[in-house]
């Protein structure tokens, strides 16, 4: 018999309601934190170049995550492969990789435990070089996983040119996007909802990037990787049936190269609401030899102050499209958080993908928004031999509707609320999130 979701006692809610507060006052302060933060980042051209702010930036908490929301950031080891010597903390917009992640949990390797780092940052400052290394062991598939790369920075420090070398032996996924690999842990630990397809990608990558200034760039990267299925490894959770995980799905086994092209504009870190933030970056993939595919995705954001100190807005749309042979590992996958709350999980998918999300937030305390939340997203399968820019979901019976409203903190990154799907009558989804969905 399932595990009843939640119980309905008083105590439950009170408890609830304090953790509640306890976190959004929490993440008021952060934000408090951030606003300072941007205009001594501004001053320092948003280049590690100064190495006093970076030693304030690594010792105090709050001003290290001021940038809430953003992907990797810097040195500080959070992601599988950080960002070296990048005159911003870069975003992962498109995150299509996976997150190292010390600890985690998931249907793919259960538990994992993992060690791992950059070398001393300023060992290498002068050199503009940096590396990181990384291995960890998954209790669940019984697998090792190791990792490690190098980077190297010339020209301007304000628009560099970077090489960029890694190899892997790891459990990867292509839906990183839709839940930071934490949260994703917290979520499968508590209630047995994972919001990632997993898959084994043994290889190596070489890629070559130039910034045309500190927040536009241009990368073009060569990829080698031989990919296995994987199943599924774990099976409980606190709340949740007696098995929570569906199976993994299968992927295209075997090895596959590609050439892929990148832009990445990013016109959000460092700034706060009060400024406009924009950022896009997109992908276009071509298989090389055998590997005979072609792959787009695109992701774009904005957010915006609509009433000073009252009303917020946020937006994002990804589009994603293959053609071709394309694997299943390059197909795309929509339903459940993430994408469209209520859905059952990765349950619809397809080579054509088209996803919108809107965030309004009203300010009803400082430290407290109400967040009204909107999703709509629609997957579906064209011919093989269709472009990449043709044959999009356009039936209105194709698109997943998904409204939601949410308690949660100034920036939206923790909201705890409900979800439900429209298109039968069920009884909304009670929602948590960690962390800025968009």
């Amino acid at each position: 018999m399932p595990k009843p979701l939640l119980p309905c006692s008083a105590m439950l809610f009170w408890s609830l309601l304090a953790a509640f507060t306890l976190c959004t006052m929490a993440a008021a302060a952060q934000d408090s934190t951030a606003q300072d933060s941007t205009a001594q980042a501004a001053a320092d051209s948003l280049v590690w170049m100064d190495d006093d702010l970076w030693d304030a930036m690594k010792n105090d908490p709050l001003r290290r995550n001021a940038n809430e929301g953003t992907g990797a950031k810097g040195r500080f080891s959070i992601q599988r492969i950080p960002q070296f010597f990048s005159p911003f903390p870069a975003p992962n917009f498109l995150a299509q990789q996976d997150a190292f992640q010390f600890i985690s949990y998931d249907r793919a390797d259960g538990v994992y435990l993992g060690l791992g780092g950059d070398l001393p940052a300023k060992q290498f400052r002068k050199e503009r070089t940096q590396g990181y290394f990384g291995f960890g062991y998954g209790f669940g598939s019984h697998y090792w996983q190791v990792y490690g790369g190098v980077a190297k920075d010339w020209g301007l420090r304000e628009a560099p040119t970077r090489l960029r070398l890694e190899g892997h032996v790891i459990t990867d996924t292509r839906d990183a996007w839709k839940m930071p690999a934490s949260e994703n842990s917290l979520h499968s630990l508590l209630a047995g909802i994972d919001t990632r397809d997993y898959f084994n990608r043994n290889g190596f990558s070489a890629s070559l990037q130039q910034f045309l200034s500190p927040r536009l760039g241009l990368q073009a990267e060569y990829r080698w990787d031989n990919y296995r299925s994987l199943q599924r490894e774990a099976g409980w959770s606190l709340i949740g049936p007696e098995q929570p995980f569906a199976e993994n799905p299968p992927v295209r086994n075997g090895v596959m190269a590609t050439l892929a092209f990148r832009l990445l504009a990013d016109y959000t870190t460092w700034r706060t609401w009060g400024d406009p933030q924009i950022g896009v970056e997109s992908e276009f993939e071509i298989g090389v030899g055998e590997s005979d595919f072609q792959l787009l995705v695109v992701d774009a954001r904005v957010k915006g102050t609509l009433v000073e100190n009252y009303l917020f807005a946020a937006g994002r749309v990804r589009i994603g499209s293959a053609s071709g042979n394309a694997p299943p590992q390059r197909t795309f996958t929509i339903g459940g958080i993430g994408t469209v709350p209520g859905y059952p999980q990765n349950h619809y998918a397809g080579n054509r993908m088209i996803l919108l999300q809107t965030d309004l937030l009203v300010g009803i305390a400082p430290w407290l928004r109400l967040i009204v939340e909107n999703n709509v997203a629609a997957v579906s399968t064209a011919p093989a031999e269709s472009g990449l820019l043709s044959d999009f979901p356009g039936e209105v019976a194709a698109f997943k509707f998904s409204p939601g409203i949410y308690l949660g903190s100034p920036t939206g990154s923790f909201r705890i609320g409900a979800s439900w799907r429209t298109d039968v009558f069920e009884a909304p989804e009670f929602v948590v999130r960690l962390s800025q969905p968009m």
